[in-house]
Protein backbone atom coordinates (compact mmCIF):
# COMPACT_ATOMS: atom_id res chain seq x y z
CA UNK A 1 0.00 0.00 0.00
CA UNK A 2 1.60 3.43 -0.80
CA UNK A 3 1.78 6.56 1.14
CA UNK A 4 -0.65 8.10 -0.82
CA UNK A 5 -3.26 5.26 -0.85
CA UNK A 6 -2.74 4.87 3.10
CA UNK A 7 -3.58 8.29 3.66
CA UNK A 8 -6.62 8.66 1.04
CA UNK A 9 -8.45 5.49 3.36
CA UNK A 10 -7.66 6.08 6.53
CA UNK A 11 -6.48 9.96 6.82
CA UNK A 12 -3.40 10.80 8.59
CA UNK A 13 -2.26 9.56 12.01
CA UNK A 14 0.42 11.35 13.17
CA UNK A 15 2.03 9.20 16.14
CA UNK A 16 2.27 5.96 15.55
CA UNK A 17 3.65 2.51 17.47
CA UNK A 18 5.02 0.15 15.49
CA UNK A 19 4.41 -2.29 18.60
CA UNK A 20 0.38 -1.88 18.41
CA UNK A 21 -1.06 0.04 15.12
CA UNK A 22 -1.26 -2.07 12.18
CA UNK A 23 -1.56 0.61 9.25
CA UNK A 24 2.03 2.69 8.76
CA UNK A 25 2.92 5.20 6.23
CA UNK A 26 6.30 4.19 5.18
CA UNK A 27 6.92 6.77 2.47
CA UNK A 28 8.46 7.87 0.42
CA UNK A 29 9.25 10.97 2.89
CA UNK A 30 10.93 14.12 1.81
CA UNK A 31 13.11 14.09 4.87
CA UNK A 32 13.56 10.69 7.49
CA UNK A 33 15.39 11.71 10.94
CA UNK A 34 16.01 8.96 13.27
CA UNK A 35 16.15 9.40 16.66
CA UNK A 36 13.67 12.22 18.98
CA UNK A 37 16.04 13.46 20.87
CA UNK A 38 16.85 16.97 21.12
CA UNK A 39 18.32 17.23 17.98
CA UNK A 40 15.73 15.13 15.91
CA UNK A 41 12.83 16.85 17.38
CA UNK A 42 14.77 20.21 16.98
CA UNK A 43 15.14 19.67 13.34
CA UNK A 44 12.43 17.31 12.09
CA UNK A 45 9.42 20.37 13.49
CA UNK A 46 11.61 22.89 11.72
CA UNK A 47 11.67 20.86 8.82
CA UNK A 48 7.64 20.13 9.10
CA UNK A 49 7.21 24.22 9.65
CA UNK A 50 9.01 24.58 6.64
CA UNK A 51 6.57 22.11 4.42
CA UNK A 52 8.61 19.23 4.59
CA UNK A 53 6.72 15.87 4.89
CA UNK A 54 9.05 14.85 7.84
CA UNK A 55 8.81 11.10 9.59
CA UNK A 56 10.79 10.91 12.94
CA UNK A 57 11.53 7.64 14.30
CA UNK A 58 12.17 6.69 17.78
CA UNK A 59 13.30 3.35 19.34
CA UNK A 60 11.70 4.05 22.56
CA UNK A 61 7.82 5.01 23.40
CA UNK A 62 6.63 8.41 24.96
CA UNK A 63 7.10 6.68 28.84
CA UNK A 64 10.50 5.55 29.84
CA UNK A 65 10.85 1.79 29.58
CA UNK A 66 13.45 -0.59 31.12
CA UNK A 67 12.42 -3.12 28.78
CA UNK A 68 13.46 -0.53 25.79
CA UNK A 69 16.72 0.79 27.81
CA UNK A 70 17.90 -2.76 27.76
CA UNK A 71 19.27 -2.29 24.36
CA UNK A 72 21.54 0.63 25.93
CA UNK A 73 23.57 -1.93 27.50
CA UNK A 74 27.04 -2.70 26.83
CA UNK A 75 30.71 -3.37 27.70
CA UNK A 76 32.94 -1.00 29.05
CA UNK A 77 36.80 -0.60 28.97
CA UNK A 78 39.50 1.56 29.48
CA UNK A 79 38.23 3.76 32.24
CA UNK A 80 34.69 3.39 34.12
CA UNK A 81 32.57 4.65 32.26
CA UNK A 82 28.70 5.19 33.64
CA UNK A 83 27.26 7.31 30.59
CA UNK A 84 26.76 4.36 28.31
CA UNK A 85 24.04 2.87 30.19
CA UNK A 86 23.37 5.95 32.76
CA UNK A 87 23.13 8.71 30.57
CA UNK A 88 21.23 7.82 27.50
CA UNK A 89 17.82 7.29 27.37
CA UNK A 90 15.69 5.37 24.80
CA UNK A 91 12.37 7.15 25.01
CA UNK A 92 10.66 10.32 23.30
CA UNK A 93 12.99 13.28 24.31
CA UNK A 94 15.32 11.16 24.41
CA UNK A 95 18.42 12.76 27.49
CA UNK A 96 16.40 15.97 27.76
CA UNK A 97 13.44 13.98 29.41
CA UNK A 98 16.33 13.82 32.08
CA UNK A 99 19.23 16.48 31.94
CA UNK A 100 19.79 19.36 34.01
CA UNK A 101 19.21 21.94 31.10
CA UNK A 102 22.72 23.64 30.97
CA UNK A 103 23.80 25.82 28.32
CA UNK A 104 27.06 27.10 26.79
CA UNK A 105 28.18 28.40 23.98
CA UNK A 106 31.61 26.72 22.46
CA UNK A 107 34.27 29.50 22.86
CA UNK A 108 35.72 30.83 19.02
CA UNK A 109 38.79 28.50 20.35
CA UNK A 110 37.44 25.58 20.02
CA UNK A 111 36.71 26.16 16.73
CA UNK A 112 40.21 27.22 15.76
CA UNK A 113 43.33 25.16 14.59
CA UNK A 114 46.03 25.66 18.14
CA UNK A 115 49.34 24.79 17.03
CA UNK A 116 49.43 23.14 20.41
CA UNK A 117 46.91 20.49 20.29
CA UNK A 118 46.92 18.47 17.61
CA UNK A 119 43.84 17.52 15.55
CA UNK A 120 42.18 20.95 16.56
CA UNK A 121 39.77 22.89 14.70
CA UNK A 122 36.43 22.70 12.90
CA UNK A 123 35.96 23.22 9.41
CA UNK A 124 33.21 25.98 9.89
CA UNK A 125 34.22 28.84 12.52
CA UNK A 126 32.10 30.40 15.53
CA UNK A 127 30.55 33.13 13.41
CA UNK A 128 28.91 30.69 11.29
CA UNK A 129 26.71 29.01 14.11
CA UNK A 130 26.49 32.72 15.70
CA UNK A 131 22.82 33.30 13.93
CA UNK A 132 22.21 29.54 15.21
CA UNK A 133 23.18 30.13 18.70
CA UNK A 134 20.61 33.11 19.04
CA UNK A 135 17.90 30.97 17.51
CA UNK A 136 18.97 27.65 19.85
CA UNK A 137 18.53 30.79 22.93
CA UNK A 138 15.18 31.52 21.75
CA UNK A 139 14.12 27.78 21.91
CA UNK A 140 15.60 27.25 25.07
CA UNK A 141 13.40 29.95 26.62
CA UNK A 142 16.32 32.02 27.02
CA UNK A 143 16.22 34.84 25.28
CA UNK A 144 15.35 37.72 27.99
CA UNK A 145 18.22 36.12 30.24
CA UNK A 146 21.05 37.74 31.00
CA UNK A 147 23.84 37.16 27.95
CA UNK A 148 26.97 38.92 29.82
CA UNK A 149 28.75 38.13 32.66
CA UNK A 150 28.90 41.55 34.05
CA UNK A 151 25.14 42.00 33.99
CA UNK A 152 24.72 39.00 36.12
CA UNK A 153 27.18 39.81 38.83
CA UNK A 154 25.36 43.40 38.93
CA UNK A 155 21.81 42.00 39.31
CA UNK A 156 23.40 39.88 42.07
CA UNK A 157 24.42 42.65 43.82
CA UNK A 158 28.42 42.00 43.24
CA UNK A 159 31.76 43.26 41.68
CA UNK A 160 33.15 40.64 39.21
CA UNK A 161 36.46 39.42 40.40
CA UNK A 162 39.55 40.54 39.57
CA UNK A 163 41.13 37.22 37.39
CA UNK A 164 43.04 39.79 35.50
CA UNK A 165 44.70 38.09 32.35
CA UNK A 166 44.38 34.43 33.62
CA UNK A 167 41.32 33.62 34.45
CA UNK A 168 37.78 34.49 32.45
CA UNK A 169 34.62 34.49 34.72
CA UNK A 170 31.30 33.33 32.81
CA UNK A 171 28.36 31.78 33.65
CA UNK A 172 26.72 28.94 31.94
CA UNK A 173 22.65 28.85 32.17
CA UNK A 174 19.53 26.26 32.37
CA UNK A 175 16.94 26.22 30.23
CA UNK A 176 13.69 27.18 32.32
CA UNK A 177 11.87 23.73 30.78
CA UNK A 178 13.66 20.89 29.71
CA UNK A 179 11.71 17.93 28.11
CA UNK A 180 12.01 18.72 24.53
CA UNK A 181 8.99 15.87 24.09
CA UNK A 182 6.84 18.25 26.05
CA UNK A 183 7.99 21.53 24.96
CA UNK A 184 7.12 20.00 21.23
CA UNK A 185 4.51 17.78 22.13
CA UNK A 186 1.57 20.14 20.52
CA UNK A 187 3.73 20.04 16.70
CA UNK A 188 4.44 16.43 17.57
CA UNK A 189 1.02 15.61 17.99
CA UNK A 190 -0.74 17.81 15.56
CA UNK A 191 1.46 19.05 12.51
CA UNK A 192 -0.11 17.30 9.77
CA UNK A 193 3.71 17.55 8.13
CA UNK A 194 5.37 15.29 10.50
CA UNK A 195 4.87 11.47 11.49
CA UNK A 196 6.24 10.33 14.86
CA UNK A 197 6.56 6.17 14.97
CA UNK A 198 7.34 5.38 18.57
CA UNK A 199 9.03 1.82 19.01
CA UNK A 200 11.56 2.08 15.58
CA UNK A 201 14.53 0.59 15.96
CA UNK A 202 16.70 1.51 13.43
CA UNK A 203 18.90 -1.17 12.38
CA UNK A 204 20.10 -0.65 9.08
CA UNK A 205 20.23 1.50 5.84
CA UNK A 206 19.49 0.12 2.68
CA UNK A 207 21.01 1.14 -0.03
CA UNK A 208 21.00 1.48 -4.03
CA UNK A 209 23.05 -0.92 -6.28
CA UNK A 210 25.67 1.68 -6.21
CA UNK A 211 26.17 2.01 -2.64
CA UNK A 212 25.98 5.84 -3.49
CA UNK A 213 22.45 6.48 -1.76
CA UNK A 214 20.21 5.39 1.02
CA UNK A 215 16.93 4.01 -0.04
CA UNK A 216 15.40 2.75 2.83
CA UNK A 217 15.81 2.16 6.42
CA UNK A 218 14.73 -0.70 8.56
CA UNK A 219 13.36 -0.83 11.89
CA UNK A 220 12.46 -3.67 14.11
CA UNK A 221 10.42 -3.78 17.05
CA UNK A 222 11.04 -5.88 20.51
CA UNK A 223 7.54 -7.46 20.04
CA UNK A 224 9.37 -8.76 16.39
CA UNK A 225 8.28 -6.48 13.66
CA UNK A 226 10.13 -5.48 10.62
CA UNK A 227 9.14 -2.48 8.40
CA UNK A 228 11.06 -0.61 6.06
CA UNK A 229 10.70 3.46 5.77
CA UNK A 230 11.92 5.31 2.47
CA UNK A 231 12.59 8.73 2.06
CA UNK A 232 14.52 11.08 0.14
CA UNK A 233 16.93 11.88 2.88
CA UNK A 234 17.90 10.42 5.90
CA UNK A 235 19.37 11.86 9.19
CA UNK A 236 21.04 10.08 12.20
CA UNK A 237 20.28 11.82 15.11
CA UNK A 238 20.79 9.30 17.53
CA UNK A 239 23.29 10.59 20.34
CA UNK A 240 26.90 10.45 20.59
CA UNK A 241 27.65 6.73 21.33
CA UNK A 242 24.59 5.24 19.08
CA UNK A 243 25.40 7.34 16.12
CA UNK A 244 28.41 5.41 16.20
CA UNK A 245 26.89 1.83 17.05
CA UNK A 246 24.46 2.07 14.09
CA UNK A 247 27.11 3.31 11.46
CA UNK A 248 29.56 0.14 12.97
CA UNK A 249 26.80 -2.67 12.53
CA UNK A 250 27.57 -4.86 9.91
CA UNK A 251 25.46 -4.97 6.49
CA UNK A 252 23.17 -7.48 6.07
CA UNK A 253 24.71 -8.34 2.27
CA UNK A 254 28.07 -8.52 3.48
CA UNK A 255 29.33 -5.57 1.74
CA UNK A 256 31.70 -3.37 3.81
CA UNK A 257 30.71 0.20 4.48
CA UNK A 258 31.21 2.87 2.35
CA UNK A 259 31.39 5.51 5.11
CA UNK A 260 34.00 3.41 7.21
CA UNK A 261 36.35 3.04 4.27
CA UNK A 262 39.23 4.55 6.32
CA UNK A 263 37.98 2.62 9.46
CA UNK A 264 37.62 6.11 11.61
CA UNK A 265 33.69 4.72 12.60
CA UNK A 266 33.89 5.19 16.62
CA UNK A 267 37.52 6.86 16.54
CA UNK A 268 38.80 9.12 19.13
CA UNK A 269 35.98 9.02 21.60
CA UNK A 270 36.20 11.53 23.99
CA UNK A 271 33.77 12.89 27.29
CA UNK A 272 34.50 16.54 29.37
CA UNK A 273 36.83 15.10 31.95
CA UNK A 274 35.17 16.05 35.42
CA UNK A 275 36.61 15.50 38.76
CA UNK A 276 37.26 17.17 42.42
CA UNK A 277 40.98 18.70 42.00
CA UNK A 278 42.07 20.61 45.11
CA UNK A 279 39.94 21.30 48.27
CA UNK A 280 39.44 25.41 49.25
CA UNK A 281 39.42 26.94 52.56
CA UNK A 282 37.91 29.92 53.49
CA UNK A 283 39.72 32.92 55.12
CA UNK A 284 37.90 34.30 57.86
CA UNK A 285 35.70 36.44 55.55
CA UNK A 286 33.21 33.30 53.87
CA UNK A 287 33.95 33.10 50.15
CA UNK A 288 30.77 34.67 48.55
CA UNK A 289 28.04 32.38 47.44
CA UNK A 290 27.81 33.57 44.31
CA UNK A 291 30.73 30.84 43.88
CA UNK A 292 28.97 28.18 45.03
CA UNK A 293 27.63 26.01 42.41
CA UNK A 294 24.40 27.64 41.29
CA UNK A 295 22.62 31.68 41.55
CA UNK A 296 19.68 33.04 39.89
CA UNK A 297 18.82 36.25 38.28
CA UNK A 298 14.80 36.92 37.46
CA UNK A 299 13.95 33.35 38.01
CA UNK A 300 17.13 32.47 35.24
CA UNK A 301 19.27 30.10 36.91
CA UNK A 302 23.47 30.03 36.34
CA UNK A 303 26.57 28.36 37.38
CA UNK A 304 29.78 30.48 37.99
CA UNK A 305 32.43 29.04 35.85
CA UNK A 306 36.18 29.70 36.04
CA UNK A 307 37.55 29.35 32.39
CA UNK A 308 41.50 29.08 31.59
CA UNK A 309 42.04 32.19 28.76
CA UNK A 310 42.99 31.19 25.49
CA UNK A 311 46.34 32.87 25.70
CA UNK A 312 46.63 31.30 29.11
CA UNK A 313 46.09 28.08 27.12
CA UNK A 314 48.42 28.80 24.79
CA UNK A 315 51.15 30.07 26.87
CA UNK A 316 50.92 26.64 28.88
CA UNK A 317 50.15 24.32 26.24
CA UNK A 318 46.84 22.91 27.80
CA UNK A 319 43.47 22.04 26.14
CA UNK A 320 40.27 24.08 26.78
CA UNK A 321 39.04 23.66 30.71
CA UNK A 322 37.03 25.60 33.37
CA UNK A 323 36.38 24.68 36.94
CA UNK A 324 33.92 25.91 39.53
CA UNK A 325 33.59 25.79 43.25
CA UNK A 326 31.32 22.76 44.69
CA UNK A 327 29.55 22.56 47.73
CA UNK A 328 29.94 19.36 50.35
CA UNK A 329 28.34 18.68 53.43
CA UNK A 330 30.11 15.11 53.83
CA UNK A 331 31.38 13.15 51.47
CA UNK A 332 29.70 13.72 48.46
CA UNK A 333 28.48 16.72 46.02
CA UNK A 334 25.14 17.11 47.26
CA UNK A 335 23.49 18.56 44.29
CA UNK A 336 25.14 16.10 41.92
CA UNK A 337 24.45 13.20 44.39
CA UNK A 338 20.85 14.45 44.68
CA UNK A 339 20.02 14.73 40.80
CA UNK A 340 21.56 11.55 40.28
CA UNK A 341 18.76 9.92 42.79
CA UNK A 342 16.13 11.45 41.20
CA UNK A 343 16.79 10.40 37.85
CA UNK A 344 17.25 6.72 39.41
CA UNK A 345 13.68 7.23 40.67
CA UNK A 346 12.08 8.55 37.29
CA UNK A 347 13.87 5.56 35.66
CA UNK A 348 12.79 3.05 38.10
CA UNK A 349 16.74 2.04 39.33
CA UNK A 350 15.71 1.00 42.56
CA UNK A 351 18.31 -1.51 43.16
CA UNK A 352 20.74 1.41 43.32
CA UNK A 353 18.48 2.80 46.39
CA UNK A 354 19.26 2.39 49.82
CA UNK A 355 17.86 4.40 53.02
CA UNK A 356 21.00 6.95 52.94
CA UNK A 357 20.16 7.80 49.20
CA UNK A 358 16.35 8.58 49.85
CA UNK A 359 17.53 10.44 53.43
CA UNK A 360 20.25 12.31 51.59
CA UNK A 361 17.76 13.30 48.63
CA UNK A 362 15.03 14.50 51.88
CA UNK A 363 18.00 16.40 53.71
CA UNK A 364 18.57 18.22 50.43
CA UNK A 365 15.00 18.38 48.49
CA UNK A 366 14.97 22.22 49.09
CA UNK A 367 17.78 22.60 47.08
CA UNK A 368 15.93 20.66 44.33
CA UNK A 369 13.33 22.98 44.85
CA UNK A 370 15.16 26.26 44.32
CA UNK A 371 16.18 25.12 40.96
CA UNK A 372 12.59 24.96 40.42
CA UNK A 373 11.56 28.19 41.95
CA UNK A 374 15.14 30.00 42.63
CA UNK A 375 13.29 32.16 45.28
CA UNK A 376 17.14 33.33 46.36
CA UNK A 377 19.98 35.29 44.42
CA UNK A 378 22.64 32.38 45.49
CA UNK A 379 20.91 28.54 45.62
CA UNK A 380 23.38 27.99 48.80
CA UNK A 381 22.24 31.15 50.83
CA UNK A 382 18.93 29.30 51.06
CA UNK A 383 20.23 27.21 53.65
CA UNK A 384 24.16 27.16 54.80
CA UNK A 385 25.59 24.37 56.69
CA UNK A 386 27.49 25.32 59.60
CA UNK A 387 30.07 22.55 58.43
CA UNK A 388 30.44 23.08 54.74
CA UNK A 389 33.34 22.03 52.73
CA UNK A 390 34.39 23.69 49.41
CA UNK A 391 36.12 21.55 46.71
CA UNK A 392 37.11 22.63 43.47
CA UNK A 393 35.92 20.51 40.60
CA UNK A 394 37.30 20.99 36.58
CA UNK A 395 35.44 20.13 33.79
CA UNK A 396 37.63 19.29 30.79
CA UNK A 397 38.51 19.21 27.16
CA UNK A 398 39.44 15.52 26.16
CA UNK A 399 42.21 15.39 23.41
CA UNK A 400 40.53 15.54 19.83
CA UNK A 401 42.64 13.07 18.83
CA UNK A 402 41.74 10.64 21.68
CA UNK A 403 42.72 7.04 21.55
CA UNK A 404 39.81 6.58 22.83
CA UNK A 405 36.97 4.18 20.59
CA UNK A 406 33.88 2.92 20.16
CA UNK A 407 33.82 -0.44 19.40
CA UNK A 408 30.92 -3.41 18.72
CA UNK A 409 30.63 -5.87 21.84
CA UNK A 410 30.39 -10.03 20.71
CA UNK A 411 26.98 -9.49 22.33
CA UNK A 412 23.97 -8.82 20.70
CA UNK A 413 20.71 -7.34 21.76
CA UNK A 414 17.25 -8.79 21.78
CA UNK A 415 17.01 -7.11 17.99
CA UNK A 416 20.03 -9.07 16.86
CA UNK A 417 22.15 -6.31 16.98
CA UNK A 418 26.24 -5.47 18.37
CA UNK A 419 26.15 -3.49 21.45
CA UNK A 420 28.56 -1.02 22.07
CA UNK A 421 31.59 -1.43 23.77
CA UNK A 422 33.44 2.21 24.84
CA UNK A 423 36.87 1.95 25.47
CA UNK A 424 37.13 5.85 27.37
CA UNK A 425 41.04 7.05 27.76
CA UNK A 426 42.95 9.54 29.09
CA UNK A 427 46.11 11.55 27.54
CA UNK A 428 49.45 13.35 29.13
CA UNK A 429 47.93 16.76 27.70
CA UNK A 430 44.95 16.34 29.69
CA UNK A 431 47.10 15.50 32.87
CA UNK A 432 48.98 18.44 32.52
CA UNK A 433 46.04 20.42 31.27
CA UNK A 434 44.12 20.18 34.66
CA UNK A 435 47.48 20.15 36.52
CA UNK A 436 48.29 23.63 35.36
CA UNK A 437 44.81 24.88 35.58
CA UNK A 438 44.80 23.91 39.50
CA UNK A 439 48.09 26.21 39.66
CA UNK A 440 46.66 29.19 38.12
CA UNK A 441 43.46 28.91 40.38
CA UNK A 442 45.45 28.79 43.25
CA UNK A 443 47.41 31.99 42.68
CA UNK A 444 44.17 33.92 41.18
CA UNK A 445 42.49 32.43 45.01
CA UNK A 446 45.36 34.02 46.78
CA UNK A 447 45.76 37.34 44.90
CA UNK A 448 41.71 37.77 45.22
CA UNK A 449 41.72 36.52 48.93
CA UNK A 450 38.66 34.11 47.99
CA UNK A 451 40.67 31.58 50.50
CA UNK A 452 43.66 28.46 50.08
CA UNK A 453 43.30 26.13 47.29
CA UNK A 454 44.79 23.09 48.71
CA UNK A 455 45.77 20.67 45.29
CA UNK A 456 45.26 16.70 45.89
CA UNK A 457 48.26 15.03 46.51
CA UNK A 458 46.88 13.07 43.42
CA UNK A 459 47.85 16.12 40.98
CA UNK A 460 51.70 14.97 41.75
CA UNK A 461 51.68 11.33 41.29
CA UNK A 462 51.30 9.74 37.94
CA UNK A 463 48.55 10.13 35.54
CA UNK A 464 47.33 7.13 36.27
CA UNK A 465 46.31 7.15 40.15
CA UNK A 466 44.88 11.03 39.20
CA UNK A 467 42.51 9.31 36.51
CA UNK A 468 41.24 6.78 39.07
CA UNK A 469 39.06 10.28 40.39
CA UNK A 470 37.94 11.17 36.67
CA UNK A 471 34.55 10.62 35.80
CA UNK A 472 32.39 10.78 33.02
CA UNK A 473 29.41 13.51 32.65
CA UNK A 474 27.29 11.83 29.61
CA UNK A 475 28.63 13.89 26.87
CA UNK A 476 29.37 11.88 24.16
CA UNK A 477 31.37 13.59 21.66
CA UNK A 478 33.03 12.30 18.18
CA UNK A 479 33.52 9.35 16.91
CA UNK A 480 31.53 10.39 13.53
CA UNK A 481 34.32 13.69 13.28
CA UNK A 482 33.41 16.75 10.89
CA UNK A 483 35.90 17.50 8.67
CA UNK A 484 37.11 18.61 5.24
CA UNK A 485 38.31 14.86 3.51
CA UNK A 486 36.97 11.35 4.28
CA UNK A 487 40.79 10.47 4.99
CA UNK A 488 40.50 12.46 8.02
CA UNK A 489 36.73 12.50 8.88
CA UNK A 490 33.23 10.74 8.75
CA UNK A 491 31.26 13.49 7.90
CA UNK A 492 31.89 16.88 5.65
CA UNK A 493 31.00 20.70 7.00
CA UNK A 494 26.90 20.11 6.33
CA UNK A 495 26.91 17.19 8.45
CA UNK A 496 26.63 14.95 5.33
CA UNK A 497 28.42 11.42 5.16
CA UNK A 498 31.52 11.11 3.29
CA UNK A 499 30.03 8.31 0.49
CA UNK A 500 26.61 9.20 0.32
CA UNK A 501 24.27 11.61 -1.17
CA UNK A 502 21.89 11.79 1.01
CA UNK A 503 22.37 10.93 4.38
CA UNK A 504 23.59 13.08 7.68
CA UNK A 505 24.87 12.65 10.91
CA UNK A 506 23.31 15.23 13.45
CA UNK A 507 25.01 14.24 17.36
CA UNK A 508 27.48 15.37 19.37
CA UNK A 509 29.50 12.78 17.59
CA UNK A 510 30.23 15.15 14.60
CA UNK A 511 32.67 17.42 17.38
CA UNK A 512 35.76 17.17 16.31
CA UNK A 513 36.75 19.77 19.34
CA UNK A 514 34.73 19.72 22.36
CA UNK A 515 35.98 22.49 24.37
CA UNK A 516 34.76 22.35 27.87
CA UNK A 517 31.38 23.43 27.48
CA UNK A 518 28.46 21.33 27.52
CA UNK A 519 27.54 20.20 24.36
CA UNK A 520 23.77 20.55 23.91
CA UNK A 521 23.48 23.92 23.13
CA UNK A 522 25.82 23.49 20.18
CA UNK A 523 24.32 20.49 19.00
CA UNK A 524 20.74 22.42 18.86
CA UNK A 525 22.55 25.30 16.99
CA UNK A 526 24.04 22.33 14.26
CA UNK A 527 20.06 21.07 13.68
CA UNK A 528 19.09 24.55 12.88
CA UNK A 529 22.02 25.21 10.39
CA UNK A 530 21.45 21.72 8.91
CA UNK A 531 17.83 22.39 8.66
CA UNK A 532 18.66 25.40 6.59
CA UNK A 533 21.10 23.38 4.96
CA UNK A 534 18.35 20.76 3.35
CA UNK A 535 15.49 23.50 2.75
CA UNK A 536 18.43 24.87 0.10
CA UNK A 537 19.44 21.56 -1.42
CA UNK A 538 15.74 20.89 -1.82
CA UNK A 539 15.44 24.18 -3.42
CA UNK A 540 18.34 23.62 -6.17
CA UNK A 541 17.14 19.80 -6.92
Amino acid sequence: MTGEFFLACFGAQLIVDLERDANIDTGPYEVCVVGAGAAGIVLATTLARLGKRVLLLEAGGEKYSPHDQDLYSGDVSGLPYAGLYDGRFRVLGGSTTQWAGQILELDALAFEKRSWVEGSGWPISKDTLIPYYERALALEGLTRSPSDSEVIWDGLGLKPPDFAADIESSFSKFCPQTDFASIHKDELHNNSNLTVCLHANACEMILDEHDRSVQRILCKTLNGRTIEFSAQTFVLCLGGIESNRFLLQPRSNGKPSPWNREDLVGRHFQDHLSCHVADVIENDADLPDVYLDYVAIDGFRFQHKMKLRGEVQARLETLDIAGFVTHFSGDHDDMAMAFETIRWLRTRRYEKLSFGRLAHLAAHSHRLLWHKIPYSKSMQASRRSANRKLKLCINGEQSPLSDGRITLSKRQDALGQYRATVDWKFSEQEIHSIRCYVEVIRDVFHRNGLGRVIPYESLQSDGLELSRSFRDIFHHLSGTRMSTSPKTGVVDENLKIFGLDNAYVCSTSVFPTAGYANPTHTLIALAFRLSDHLSARALRA
